[in-house]
């Protein structure tokens, strides 16, 4: 029962939104007929307002688009994203800037990678928003990588990089029950100096 009270506030939350003159349209890719607004909205090719929304992963909406026979349920903020905001950098995840998942107006969201999902939760949202389990395995400079995913970036032991995380020299990010931490230069080298000193 309280599922569905929560989703019909945030369905209404979302239909609340007014025609604007501010508002714009574009068409959505691979959907014939549907289009998408600054709004966060979708128009189904009868020119109505999409109203078969569902909540995913308990906090996006996703509705149902149809092209053809086929039938494939998108979620809204990836949808708007790829048709107002370009991807030059190919980034993986659509971010809501306020934290409000249902809020899906092209000016609250942006494309990120993992690791600026992480340190945007960690940064700005973490204790206003319930927590999230992200991972990333990508080893570059200024990406998150699990804790036991560093350890073998810089040839140490998983109980190592505990113990520099318990005597504060490594400070990771935890996220949900997940530690991360920032794979950068400063790090590795605190691993490394660990590491010589057992030599």
């Amino acid at each position: 029962m309280i599922a569905k009270l929560t989703m019909n506030y945030l369905v209404e939350k979302h239909t609340m939104l007014k025609e604007s003159d501010m508002e714009k349209w574009r068409v959505v890719k691979d959907y014939d007929g549907y289009f998408a607004s600054t709004l966060g909205r979708i128009k189904t090719p009868s020119g109505k307002i999409h109203s078969n929304l569902q909540i995913v992963k308990s906090k996006y909406f996703a509705l149902q688009f149809r092209n053809g026979n086929v039938f494939k349920t998108e979620q809204v903020h990836r949808v708007i994203a790829k048709a107002f905001i370009p991807n030059v950098d190919d980034k993986p995840i659509v971010n809501h800037k306020n934290g409000d998942t249902v809020d899906n107006r092209v000016e609250n969201l942006e494309w990120v990678t993992y690791s600026e999902n992480a340190i945007h939760y960690h940064k700005e949202l973490k204790g206003k928003m319930s927590s999230i389990n992200i991972g990333t395995n990508k080893y570059k400079d200024g990406e998150l990588v699990r804790q036991s995913n560093f350890a073998k970036l810089v040839n140490q032991s998983s109980v190592t990089i505990h113990y520099l995380i318990a005597i504060k020299k490594l400070k990771p990010i935890i996220i949900g029950k997940t530690k991360f931490i920032e794979n950068n230069e400063e790090n590795r080298n605190i691993a490394k100096r660990k590491n010589d000193a057992k030599k």
